[in-house]
């Protein structure tokens, strides 16, 4: 029972992590690296042609929302309950360079409850300017 409990306690403590592409507004391809930390959270660097590296944290901003529809009847007819949640949520990152810049980050990822490793697309502004169009 305590291999169990330890297996699961690592399980839902693992991270994971991935990588994000981006495209400068000039054309130069930028990699963007990830590690979901759990909770809707983790965090996320990049380093821009010109040598700026960027690091900072990103957050899934979930939402949720839930119906219901109840159709009751009389005289040998069903009852129908149903219920459904849909989950939407917005991936939002601040990030600091090294030569003392920010950047700005807001992705859509297409399944919200799996955030980051899911496939999504999004964009990110640097505060001299600069805009990378992401895609994962």
């Amino acid at each position: 029972m305590k291999k169990l409990i330890l297996v699961a306690l690592i399980l839902l403590t693992a991270a994971c992590s991935g990588t994000l592409q981006g495209q400068m507004q000039g054309g130069e391809a930028v990699t963007f690296n990830y590690e979901d930390t759990g909770f809707d959270s983790g965090t996320l660097s990049v380093t821009l042609p010109d040598g700026e590296f960027f690091q900072g944290k990103y957050v899934n901003k979930n939402s949720d929302s839930s119906g219901s529809a109840h159709v009751f009847g009389s005289g040998g007819s069903a009852t129908v309950v149903t219920s459904e949640t849909v989950r939407s949520g917005i991936i939002v990152a601040t990030l600091f360079g090294n030569k003392g810049q920010t950047m700005k980050c807001s992705l859509t990822p297409s399944n919200a409850s799996m955030g980051m490793v899911s496939s999504g697309v999004g964009d990110c502004l640097v505060s001299d300017g600069r805009k990378i169009d992401v895609i994962f």
